[in-house]
């Protein structure tokens, strides 16, 4: 009964970060690998193939389905292992083994492409390369940093990088006619309509606590990151967007890794 529980409980969005038919897909991708790689370690720690019948032995304490589920609860909220531990009913121990396992698989997975069912680019090389592809590689090639959108906060930036950054136009002068009023207020509105999406992408990076404050250790930072924009980017590419954005949007997952 407590099983049950915990599962029914963990597998809410709220806990787990993404919808029972996105956590669907996941154990899908993911069920094949980690019993890949468990089968591998266990034949590499009895330095063979296996002596018994197949389903014989002792089973994992927590079975793949649970083990990303506590992984997921614990990438949202970074909750303690010793609490995960508690709702599952096995030890601490176990737990860390599951995000030990889960976490590279996740990490792994790269970034979801708008309107590219299966294809996921991993690097800043699969981001330009899939660019090229579609057609717009000449702004990649002709300019040494990616164009940004920002918000009137970064004004002096754009003034500084003007063939870079784009921010919203300076608002006219209280004197000004009705014509460049209208103009303006248009201007506006287009430019954050085009920016609009990455803004959401990025609040939602914010979503997950180790995006706001992380207190794992520092060697599985780079690891928790990638798992975390993997799934962010499963959510952004489910919007509609232009092809051009939706390439730059998957860059801003990348390249804010990259750094």
């Amino acid at each position: 009964m407590k099983l049950t529980w915990a599962r029914a409980v963990c597998s809410h969005p709220a806990l787990s970060g993404v919808s029972r038919a996105h956590f669907g897909e996941l154990f899908a991708e993911l069920a094949g690998p980690w019993e890949a790689a468990r089968q591998s370690a266990l034949r590499a720690a009895r330095g063979g193939s296996r002596r018994r019948a197949e389903g014989a032995g002792r089973n994992p304490k927590l079975v793949f389905f649970d083990r990303l589920l506590v992984t997921l609860v614990h990438l949202r909220h970074q909750l303690p292992h010793a609490v995960l531990a508690e709702l599952f009913a096995v030890d601490r121990s176990t737990v860390s083994e599951a995000t030990r396992q889960v976490r590279p698989l996740l990490a792994a997975r790269g970034f979801a492409v708008p309107d590219r069912a299966g294809l996921r680019l991993k690097t800043l090389e699969d981001v330009f390369a899939y660019a090229e592809a579609e057609g717009i590689g000449e702004q990649f090639r002709t300019r040494p940093t990616v164009k940004a959108r920002v918000d009137s906060g970064y004004q002096g930036l754009a003034k500084e990088f003007p063939d870079q950054v784009s921010a919203p136009p300076k608002k006219p002068a209280d004197e000004a006619c009705d014509g460049d009023k209208y103009a303006w207020q248009e201007a506006r509105r287009r430019q954050s309509s085009a920016r609009i999406c990455f803004e959401h992408t990025n609040a939602e990076l914010r979503q997950w606590a180790p995006r706001r404050r992380f207190t794992g250790r520092r060697d599985t930072y780079a690891e928790t990151h990638l798992a975390i924009a993997g799934l962010v980017s499963d959510r952004s590419a489910q919007r509609a967007t232009r092809r051009q954005t939706s390439t730059e949007l998957v860059l801003v997952l990348v390249r804010d890794t990259a750094c």
